[in-house]
This record gives C-alpha cells, sequence and structure tokens, in this order.
C-alpha cells in the first residue's frame, strides 16, 4: 500500500505545457538586458512560483445514457455505479495529494451535480472539504465562451475546481493553454490542473499535471 501511494504522488510530478520554452545560456554581456526582464515578469506573475490562480478542471464521471422514459433527457442523466465510483476517487486523490480548493463550481446537470457530490465524499474520507456551487455557464451546450466570460466576470482566484462536459473542458483548456481544443482529450472522470497566474487570459496558463481514472485509483 505505501508503494502505491509513493507511485501517486509521484504520479503527479508537476509537467510543462508545450508551448513553455526553457531559457537558453546567454553571454555574460546579455546579464543586466535578462535581469530587468526577469525582473517585470516577476512583478507580472506577483511573485516567481506563485499563481494568482489555480483552475482544476474536471470531466463529469461516467453515466447512463437516456432511455426516453425513466431517464427522459440528456439534464437528467444519472451516474452509473462506475461514474460513482470514478467520482469518489477523484475527490479522494485531490484530497490525497494535498491540493484543497476554496470552491466546486459544477454544471447544473443531473451527472456532473452528482460528480461533485461524490468528489466532495471522496475528499471528506481524508478530512478535506470545500464549497460546492452550481455555475450554469458550466451546462452542457453552453460553450466555453460562456464559461470563459462568465469566469472572467468573477474575478476568482485562489483554487477552483469546474466540473463540466466535453467538448467545453477540452475548449477551456486549450484557450487558456494557448493550443487547440484537439490537442486536449478528457476522459470521463479526468482532471486537469492548471496554473494561471494573469487569470482567465488566453495562452497564460500552465498546465501542472494531466490524471485519468487510472490514476486515482492509486489513491483508493
Amino acid at each position: 500500500m505505501e508503494q502505491q501511494k509513493q507511485a501517486f504522488r509521484l504520479s503527479y510530478l508537476p509537467t510543462f505545457s508545450p508551448c513553455q520554452r526553457r531559457p537558453q545560456p546567454a553571454g555574460e554581456e546579455d546579464f543586466a538586458g535578462i535581469s530587468r526582464k526577469l525582473g517585470r515578469l516577476n512583478q507580472m506573475f506577483g511573485g516567481i512560483g506563485v499563481s494568482k490562480l489555480e483552475i482544476c478542471l474536471v470531466r463529469h464521471a461516467d453515466a447512463v445514457d437516456a432511455d426516453g422514459r425513466q431517464i427522459p433527457n440528456d439534464f437528467q442523466r444519472p451516474l452509473s455505479d462506475k461514474g460513482e465510483t470514478q467520482a469518489k476517487l477523484v475527490g479522494k486523490a485531490l484530497a490525497a495529494i494535498g491540493w484543497k480548493p476554496h470552491l466546486l463550481l459544477h454544471s447544473p446537470l443531473v451527472r456532473t451535480a452528482q460528480t461533485a457530490g461524490l468528489m466532495a465524499k471522496g475528499a471528506h474520507k481524508l478530512d478535506v472539504s470545500w464549497r460546492e456551487e452550481s455555475f450554469a455557464p458550466l451546462a452542457s451546450g453552453m460553450g466555453s465562451g460562456a464559461v470563459l466570460e462568465a469566469l472572467r466576470k468573477r474575478g476568482d482566484s485562489g483554487r477552483l475546481i469546474l466540473v463540466g462536459h466535453m467538448p467545453e473542458m477540452a475548449e477551456v483548456a486549450a484557450w487558456l493553454l494557448g493550443t487547440e481544443p484537439e490537442a486536449v482529450h478528457f476522459p470521463k472522470a479526468g482532471a486537469m490542473l492548471l496554473s494561471c497566474p494573469l487569470g482567465i487570459q488566453q495562452g497564460m496558463a500552465r498546465m501542472e499535471w494531466f490524471t485519468n481514472p487510472a490514476w486515482h485509483e492509486l489513491a483508493d
């Protein structure tokens, strides 16, 4: 069990997004100019290593299909048994690595609301809790533009979880990272952590980690 926990912790070591460029060695004559640039960056980012906003994007867990009778439409689709387990493990995994958000926002659809609630139950097993709210712009079909605009108006800082749908989750991630949505694939119950030092700004985020249900099982 201890080996599993260690492997789980190691799997969450930070990764860098493809758009980042590592600094190249410079001659001594360039030192003053580089120092000035670093000073400006330090002011912009509020201090090296400090992020104004961290967003954990989560796609809802596995859900039952609508049948037109007991489950009349897409809005009412509940999680499957598999999805309930997945959702609890997402929350427990976040708690296990010590990442505690101040707020979770979820789509008002049944499967996302259930995912959010079960994530909270999973985290509570490790004595971690957070506030939870329904957030209409995250509803399926609203589009990533509505999500981003609403987040910009809220002006959140700190740590935030968004539980939503595809393709919106991939589109939000791609816009923040400055890449194409096709480059981001979210499995059900997948989770991606983005550092956003300048808040909701296009192409200015860094991906810290991106996990799937198989990794979350290591927290159990």
